[in-house]
């Protein structure tokens, strides 16, 4: 468990740090353990089948990216943003570190068709990620 006062991201960092090749953001890096679990769990890695623009690549053949692809350049954008300033001076490592979990998993809430389909099913997105993310810290590695 980690205690928001005594934690540094230091303790968490890969030996190797993970880059991944990105279409948009060029290399997404991968510096800690806890990320690069949770992009290797089998909630995120399910997304790789969910389209990020649910049924719309069947008028724009070019909108084929997925919710994974997505969601992995939301956690490079909120990683570099943490490395600016204002934001590398006011927030604590464990804070830094929620942030990059936040942008890494915002999306793993969503069903095939998404936003299309939650009408159907009388549930939104964000109930679901909350249970996935129950089910995530329940899990032992």
């Amino acid at each position: 468990m980690y205690f928001p006062e005594s934690f540094c991201l230091k303790s968490i960092e890969l030996n190797e740090k993970r880059v991944i090749r990105d279409a948009i953001h060029d290399y997404i890096h991968v510096d800690h353990l806890v990320i690069w679990r949770l992009i290797n769990s089998q909630e995120m890695q399910r997304l790789r089948r969910i389209k990020q623009l649910g049924g719309t690549y069947q008028v724009f053949q070019s909108a084929e990216h997925s919710r994974f692809v997505h969601s992995l350049g939301v956690y490079q954008v909120v990683r570099r943003m943490l490395e600016m300033e204002p934001l590398d001076k006011v927030l604590n490592d464990y804070d830094k570190l929620c942030v990059m979990c936040a942008g890494l998993l915002h999306d793993i809430g969503h069903g095939p068709f998404s936003h299309s389909f939650e009408g159907v099913f009388e549930e939104n997105h964000g109930l679901w990620l909350i249970l996935i993310i129950k089910r995530l810290m329940l899990k032992k590695n």
